[in-house]
């Protein structure tokens, strides 16, 4: 067993595997108290949100470090959105807000030539069929900009997306997988041989998304019924349920207004 004493003693970073061989999480991991009695106690007896290796345990609780086993995983509760989660834009930040996918371990791109990822948009049909991304869906991967580490040392988790050029983002559910198919793949870093990101499933389902697909939904901030539109039916509700949108802590006729102004 590890054990960290404090209970947001794990500052820095755990790797399990880093041989980059066949290993798996077999022992216990514990943090706070007493290493018989730990705050937290991650092993493969445990339920969420202390079950390796994807436990659901963000890392802010911990002390904004993470324990992972290689090849490395998007932590669902690290990544902003959660991976399912939802990106609320508005007319002034379609174009500029940014999505953040955090590992259970460092990560980077060996190039920055090519995007790490494939990102597609959904198009009609069932979320967990295939056709609906691959067939009707869009492929917005060259719309995007993506932020990561070129250095197989670096202590870096996360990847970042952002809309490039004049794209913004528009309502929907966009899927990301990384690209295997590259020469220089997102890759873990750290460990030996650099082995690729935890690979996506060869069948896509929504129920996958918190182990190898990081999918997200983009939503208008004002579209209170979540429709992906903002319409009446929204108004409706925020008269039901009052929402405060300009941040001042008060739900009033402005922040009212503002949803009407921006009303289909």
């Amino acid at each position: 067993m590890i054990h960290i004493a404090d209970s947001d003693g794990l500052k820095g970073q755990v790797i399990i595997n880093g041989s980059g061989e066949s290993w798996n999480w077999a022992g216990e991991f514990g943090i706070g108290n007493t290493p018989a009695s730990p705050t937290s106690e991650f092993n493969t007896s445990a339920s969420q949100p202390y079950a390796p290796p994807r436990y659901e345990r963000p890392s802010s609780n911990l002390g904004g470090g993470a324990v992972g086993l290689a090849p490395f995983a998007v932590h669902r509760y690290d990544s902003e959105p959660n991976n399912g989660g939802t990106l609320y834009i508005s007319s002034s930040t379609a174009g500029t807000a940014s999505v953040t996918i955090e590992y259970y371990g460092p990560v980077f791109k060996p190039s920055s030539t090519n995007p790490p990822y494939v990102v597609e948009k959904a198009g009609t049909g069932n979320l967990d069929t295939e056709t609906t991304w691959s067939t009707n869906g869009t492929d917005v991967t060259s719309d995007l900009s993506y932020g990561a580490s070129t250095s197989s040392a670096t202590t870096q988790r996360t990847v970042t997306l952002q809309p490039a050029g004049s794209y913004v983002w528009t309502p929907g559910w966009y899927r990301v997988r990384p690209d295997i198919e590259l020469d220089d793949p997102l890759s873990c870093a750290r460990v030996t041989g650099n082995p690729i990101v935890s690979k996506i499933a060869d069948v896509y389902s929504m129920s996958s998304a918190r182990d190898d697909h990081y999918v997200f939904r983009v939503l208008e901030l004002f579209d209170l019924n979540q429709n992906f539109s903002v319409d009446a039916p929204d108004a409706a509700a925020w008269i039901n349920n009052p929402v405060d949108f300009d941040g001042d802590t008060f739900a009033t006729s402005t922040d009212f207004n503002m949803l009407t102004e921006a009303m289909d």
